[in-house]
């Protein structure tokens, strides 16, 4: 419910008045169009009284309308986080994409470790040598 009452809307219900509606159906119509009821039951009674009902100021377009104090407005600090945030300069799907990047070369890096591990513990060159004792027995 809106506490505004337009000009529109008392052009409305003065023509709902003169098609021969009742007060209630009038009120009906006029909170249906999002009128506050106590607004919409004063503007009736007030046209069936050949008053002229108060009507919500318009502000110019340009001027401001009046807000809070200055002193109750909120500091820069709290409007800062107010504020719609902006999305990082970073896509997602480029951090996705280097991070299976940055995974698949850990993958070949262990792979080729793993393998060449394995090559350099067969070759008999890298094999322990025997007990010197051993060899003084011979």
């Amino acid at each position: 419910m809106t506490p505004e009452i337009l000009l529109a809307d008392l052009v409305y219900a003065r023509r709902l008045l003169e098609d021969g509606l009742s007060d209630p159906q009038v009120m009906t119509s006029l909170i249906a169009r999002g009128i506050n009821p106590l607004n919409a039951a004063e503007i009736v009674t007030d046209l069936r009284h050949n008053r002229e009902p108060k009507l919500t100021p318009r502000y110019e377009a340009g001027a401001k309308p009046p807000g809070p104090a200055p002193e109750a407005k909120a500091s820069p600090e709290l409007a800062r986080g107010r504020r719609r945030r902006r999305p990082s300069g970073v896509p997602w799907w480029a951090l996705i994409l280097c991070l299976v990047f940055i995974w698949a070369l850990w993958y070949a890096w262990l792979k080729t470790g793993v393998e060449s591990s394995r090559d350099l513990i067969s070759h008999d060159k890298h094999a322990l040598p025997e007990h010197p004792s051993k060899e003084i027995q011979r």
